[in-house]
């Protein structure tokens, strides 16, 4: 008999065999945006002699579009996730190893040869330059494969501060140090003085000329820089002078 569709209607090529063929094949077409499947019932012969009859049922995808190219910038030791959303349901990817430019600049990439659901990756960039990694990705729905697309990540390097000076200073005039930084302008940071919390803002130039408040009237102080931004990314790391 002819086979049962569902949806109704969704898939062309669909047949009854009233011959007695020796293998079960038909070549089916889904003109639709969803997956749709055939149900087929089957009874086998040997000679004249009718056995059992069972279901063959075929899931049919359906040809995917051609993806746009990705793209995304992230700050150092963060996700990306570049998943197209307008997809077909349980539309997946697989990619290669991505290249990477510089060579050698980025860790937590990885090929992907299971099919996965998300295009995203942590990626940290171990230089002071923004590094670029190129994904070649190919989608899958249902079984059938579509066209190869690109994710271009551009990961940001993480801001730093180098902090530089005598380690004795005088009071008067205002002591000053000298704070370089990587990573773009303009600069923040945020610091501790003994027990006070202070903040420095609006930075453009490195190195900074940083002008250390006066106060507290103590003869030995340790300044402790506890988070530096850029203009896109924060860095936590701990930079200490006495």
């Amino acid at each position: 008999p002819l086979p049962f569709v569902f949806p109704f209607g969704a898939l062309i090529g669909g047949t009854s065999q009233v011959p007695p063929a020796s293998t079960i094949t038909q070549t089916l077409i889904n003109p639709t945006n969803t997956p749709a499947q055939a149900v087929y019932t089957v009874t086998p012969l040997s000679g004249n002699c009718p056995g059992p009859s069972f279901t063959v049922t075929v899931t049919v995808g359906n040809a995917l579009a051609p993806f746009l190219n990705r793209t995304a910038v992230i700050c150092s030791g963060t996700a990306f996730d570049v998943t197209p959303t307008t997809v077909p349901p349980n539309t997946t990817y697989t990619w290669n190893i991505p290249t990477v430019t510089p060579a050698g600049s980025v860790v937590g990439l990885s090929a992907k040869n299971t099919p996965q659901t998300n295009i995203s990756q942590t990626l940290t960039n171990i230089t002071n330059v923004t590094d670029t990694v190129l994904y070649t990705i190919l989608p899958y729905n249902t079984g059938c494969k579509g066209n190869y697309f690109t994710a271009t990540i551009r990961i940001l390097p993480l801001p730093k501060a180098t902090i530089a000076g005598k380690s004795a200073v005088c009071r008067y005039p205002v002591d000053t140090l000298s704070v370089s930084f990587t990573g773009t302008s303009p600069w923040s940071f945020t610091y501790t003085d003994g027990n006070i919390v202070r903040t420095q803002t609006g930075i453009t130039t490195s190195p900074y000329t940083w002008v250390v408040p006066v106060t507290p009237l103590v003869s030995t102080r340790t300044l402790v820089i506890t988070t530096v931004k850029d203009f896109a990314c924060t860095n936590t790391d701990t930079s200490y002078f006495i």
